[in-house]
């Protein structure tokens, strides 16, 4: 790759993503090069956007363009590469396999991974504990079972929580290429909302919540993306309200 990174660049590592069934490797050193050509970017942008002279204003607009392909291309990246990831963990899962295949994945991803199947192997262990254990002695879980510390989370997966860490967690990497950690247990700290739902989902974290209100503060963003598939109506009714 040129010493130079360039929306083509980022465009091929898109289409390489896109057309092979496995994830590429892409290199700490690609994911500099990346972040480097977005913050070279938008410092033009923020010089040039004080002048008002034609010539300007036209290289402006097109750049502004260039960039806002390059935002999308790398959101595209990103959905690819979460497909396949969830693929692989349905796979392990099906597979009963103790060997993980994390080849070529992100310490993000890798952690999704594994709370994919660990999430999976439970969910199907449940179900067929349904006819083993007996209909009648089955709890179906409600959202008053969540955890009293799950406070209402940011709706934006940009936007800061507050969490306090209950396991050692290494080095995280958020959407924008930002690295948070590593964390020591016991440490609190700020972390974008979609790391922090993976973070609990694997009960490594729980939320700080500086509001004292009620129960029904409980019900959040978080359990509209991470609620069972087997809660009742009742509780998604709930988790509107």
């Amino acid at each position: 790759m040129a010493e130079t990174f360039t929306y083509e660049d980022l465009y091929e590592l898109l289409r390489k993503e896109k057309f092979d069934n496995d994830l590429q490797e892409i290199t700490l050193q690609h994911l500099k090069k990346i972040k480097e050509y977005f913050d070279t970017k938008k410092s033009f942008l923020e010089k040039q956007s004080t002048s008002n002279t034609f010539f300007n204003s036209k290289k402006l607009e097109k750049v502004q363009t260039e960039l806002e392909n390059a935002k999308r291309a790398l959101r595209d990246l990103y959905e690819k590469r979460e497909r396949k990831v969830i693929s692989r963990a349905i796979f392990s899962s099906r597979m009963d396999s103790k060997l993980k295949d994390t080849t070529n994945m992100f310490k993000n991803e890798e952690l999704l991974y594994l709370t994919l199947i660990d999430l999976l192997n439970k969910n199907k262990d449940e179900f067929f504990n349904l006819f083993e254990k007996g209909l009648e002695k089955v709890k179906i879980k409600s959202a008053e079972s969540k955890p009293k510390t799950l406070k209402e989370l940011p709706t934006e997966e940009k936007e800061k929580v507050k969490v306090k860490f209950l396991a050692e967690i290494p080095v995280l990497m958020d959407e924008d290429l930002n690295e948070h950690g590593p964390f020591a247990v016991g440490q609190e700290a700020e972390l974008p909302a979609n790391l922090a739902k993976i973070l609990l989902d694997q009960e490594k974290i729980e939320v700080q919540d500086e509001n004292s209100e009620g129960d029904e503060a409980v019900l959040s963003a978080l359990q509209k993306t991470h609620t069972p598939k087997g809660d009742s109506n009742q509780d998604q009714t709930q988790t509107q309200n």
